[in-house]
């Protein structure tokens, strides 16, 4: 993205000494191979929502693994040390440790059932794919003109038809949607709902996997 930002301001200052036309942005995002609309939003200064999260955080993903890691060392560290003082150095924690620990610090950690979130799902909430798909969206609209009413939005769930394994997962309180990426190899019944831009709604279609019957 930045090459493509870069090759468009310097055709636009460039241009007029050479006299000729300064390429469109259309133009400049199809030769780097960038969506328009976030070329479009970065020449703007339209910040992006991955990057406005990005500027607030103060370390990155990775030194923030390293601290999380070194805290729950310390920390493990620090109870077995009070134990050993308190206890003696033979004694240990019961299972149930983890969940009145919980309890204790119930105003600042809270447990969660996370969403399951397919894998295929989780690697196609990319930036570059969904510009893509809002370029393509407004490609279609220019080029057929249909009228709002016309838009329909689609959705597939899949379904598991067997018993997945269920989990909890310990976030900062107030979360309260958590997602868990999963890679199942189990057979799925594939539900889809329709809904038009004018709030009307087709019935939900479900499909199982195929089945020769025969007779």
């Amino acid at each position: 993205m930045e090459e493509a930002v870069l090759a468009y301001r310097t055709a636009a200052e460039s241009s007029p000494s050479l006299g000729t036309k300064t390429p469109s942005i259309k133009a400049i995002a199809d030769a780097h191979q960038v969506p328009y609309t976030s070329l479009r939003h970065h020449l703007a200064g339209v910040t992006s929502i991955a990057q406005f999260n990005t500027e607030k955080r103060l370390l990155h993903p990775k030194e923030e693994a390293v601290v999380v890691g070194a805290l729950l060392q310390l920390a493990q560290e620090q109870v077995n040390t009070i134990l050993h003082l308190q206890l003696g150095d033979t004694f240990e924690v019961g299972k149930a440790y983890p969940s009145h620990l919980l309890e204790w610090l119930h105003d600042q950690l809270h447990v969660y059932h996370p969403h399951s979130l397919d894998e295929k799902c989780a690697n196609g909430a990319d930036e570059v794919l969904i510009g893509w798909w809002y370029d393509t969206l407004e490609e279609l609209f220019e080029k057929y003109q249909f009228l709002p009413t016309h838009i329909f939005a689609m959705d597939e769930t899949g379904l598991m038809l067997g018993v997945a394994d269920s989990g909890q997962v310990i976030r900062p309180s107030k979360k309260k949607i958590q997602h868990l990426r999963r890679d199942e190899n189990r057979e799925l019944a594939s539900i889809i709902k329709t809904i038009c831009a004018d709030s009307t709604k087709l019935k939900l279609t479900i499909i199982f996997k195929g089945v020769n019957l025969q007779k």
